[in-house]
Parts: C-alpha cells; sequence; structure tokens
C-alpha cells in the first residue's frame, strides 16, 4: 500500500503550506467559511494525489502485501498482474499443507516454522504462497529436488477431486 498511497509527512507539509497561503488570502473572512474552505481544498486535494490502486487488485478476494510483490518479481519473474491472478487461484485452489506428505510435507513444515505469521501454506505449481489469513506475506518457488514430487502430489490431488 506505501507505493500506492502518496508519503503522509509530505502530504501534510503541503496541506500545512496551502492552509496557511488560504488563511493570508483569505483575510477577514468569518472563521466558519474558512474551515469549510480548508475542509473542501483538504478533500479535493487528497483525492487528486492518492494513486487509486487497479480495479483487480479491488475486486480481489485477498490482499497482497508490497513484500509478496516484490519476492514474486525477484524470485518468479512475474508482472504485477499476473501474480495477482496466480496468486487468487492459489488461495482458491491450492493445495492444504495437510494434504502433502513426505520431503514436500516437511519443506512445508519448515516454511511453517520459520513464518510462524503465515498459517495459512497453499502449494499451486511450481510455487508455495504464504498466506495469513487472506493476507499473501510471501511467496517460494518449491527447491528443485522435490519439484517432480510436488507436481506428481498435485496431479494426484487434482485427478481425485475431478470426477
Amino acid at each position: 500500500m506505501s507505493k500506492q498511497l502518496i508519503d503522509i509527512e509530505v502530504f501534510e507539509r503541503k496541506l500545512d503550506r496551502l492552509k496557511k497561503y488560504l488563511f493570508d488570502k483569505i483575510d477577514g473572512i468569518e472563521a466558519g467559511d474558512i474551515e469549510a474552505e480548508l475542509l473542501a481544498v483538504d478533500t479535493t486535494y487528497q483525492i487528486e494525489k492518492i494513486n487509486k490502486p487497479k480495479e483487480s487488485v479491488l475486486n480481489s478476494k485477498i490482499i497482497i502485501t508490497d513484500h509478496a510483490f516484490d519476492r514474486a518479481k525477484e524470485r518468479l519473474s512475474m508482472s504485477r498482474s499476473a501474480f495477482i491472478r496466480i496468486s487468487e487461484t492459489a488461495y482458491e485452489d491450492g493445495i492444504v499443507q495437510k494434504d502433502v506428505s513426505g520431503s514436500l510435507r516437511r519443506y512445508l513444515d519448515k516454511l511453517y516454522l520459520s513464518h510462524r505469521t503465515a498459517g495459512n501454506i497453499r502449494l499451486y505449481g511450481e510455487n508455495v504462497f504464504l498466506f495469513g489469513g487472506n493476507v499473501l506475506i510471501t511467496v517460494f518457488q518449491v527447491p528443485a529436488n522435490i519439484r517432480k514430487s510436488a507436481i506428481r502430489i498435485q496431479k494426484r490431488f487434482y485427478e481425485k477431486q475431478q470426477p
């Protein structure tokens, strides 16, 4: 969110300068009128300066942290929009930690123990998504030595789901 909103301190400094300008300019008008004018200017200024998030982010069932976006770019080489789509799919259709076994289960358990705030770990494709509730905290690639077993487990899991 911090990249999507302007820096609050900068905004407050600009707003203070604007208020001072208005007080100097509107000398002699009653205090109630000045407050109404300032409120109108304040609201207009906020609306103009805030970068609104894209529509796809607003309609999403999950919240994706900036850290998760950065890790997706770094580890998965994914664009922002592609990462939003795959994250939603992982949240809805990903395999839960309790549904896997063997070395993959041990790996997911290790991730859980090292990231306690992520109580919802999902496996989707070759990636592990760590959610805290509906907030995506970070994402990892499955290590190369257990990637084949991860894909095999997912195929079996999805074949069971389909009649």
